[in-house]
């Protein structure tokens, strides 16, 4: 009876944690996080997407267009809100 209630609990948590994930996942990342993840160094996703070659995948392709997405949502932390939505935007239509 112990082992049933056991693998009831690891049930429940492994799911309470699924869950969780799937919570962070919706929220979008934060500009900060866009630009360490999306634009920081020289392997960065930008100069991936952005490489005269070609030489990103179709994978890197949509996970830095989501980048993009998620930062153009927020509002822009001094300036323009209006600038910044057309700043934005402009980088997205291109990807």
């Amino acid at each position: 009876m112990a082992a049933v209630v056991a693998v009831g609990a690891v049930v429940t948590a492994s799911a309470s944690l699924a869950e969780e994930k799937k919570e962070e996942e919706k929220k979008p990342m934060s500009i900060h996080d866009v630009m360490e993840k999306g634009f920081k160094g020289g392997k960065s996703l930008f100069r991936a997407v952005t490489n005269k070659k070609k030489e990103s995948t179709e994978e890197q392709n949509k996970k830095f267009l989501g980048m993009l997405k998620d930062m153009a949502k927020q509002k822009p932390p001094m300036g323009d809100e209006e600038s910044w939505k057309k700043l934005t935007t402009a980088m997205i239509e291109p990807a």
